[in-house]
């Protein structure tokens, strides 16, 4: 026999259970709403997130073109600065490619405090390349290249 307890009641029967079921759901998901009106995704920043299908998901009231214009522009810093910065390398595999920290520690033989160190200077230098493009430049490189989306029309 089935038997489910909620708040001092018992129901015998799964059919019974059914009402209480959807209405625990319905508050669980008012419950979520509220949470989310609260702590909105629109206060951070592109680079914050730790994926880039976390900013596609979490910037749905931003432009578009914006998101996309400002990924490109991390993107390519990222990609420029893997050569010279561990940090570039270690944010391209968790923001690009989504590994979490710990199979990047795997890959790259670095312990769990460097992973974040690194992710948090990578975040730090590309905040600060995307405020001012011309205040960090990479030695015998120059400033790094600014991206263009590929069809202008």
């Amino acid at each position: 026999m089935f038997s489910l307890c909620f708040r001092n009641l018992r129901f015998r029967t799964p059919e019974n259970a059914e009402p209480l079921l959807y209405t625990y759901l319905k508050y669980v998901h008012l419950a979520q709403v509220r949470t989310a009106e609260r702590y909105p995704f629109q206060n951070m920043s592109t680079v914050e997130f730790d994926s880039i299908q976390l900013v596609l998901r979490g910037s749905r009231h931003k432009d578009p073109i914006e998101v996309q214009d400002e990924l490109r522009r991390i993107v390519a810093y990222a990609s420029l600065r893997k050569q010279s910065a561990k940090s570039a390398s270690i944010l391209i595999l968790r923001f690009v490619h989504g590994y979490y920290p710990d199979e990047i520690a795997q890959i790259s033989l670095l312990r769990q405090h460097k992973i974040r160190r690194g992710l948090s200077d990578a975040r730090e230098e590309i905040r600060g390349h995307l405020t001012d493009s011309t205040r960090i430049r990479v030695m015998h490189q120059g400033a790094p290249p600014e991206v263009l989306p590929k069809y202008l029309a």
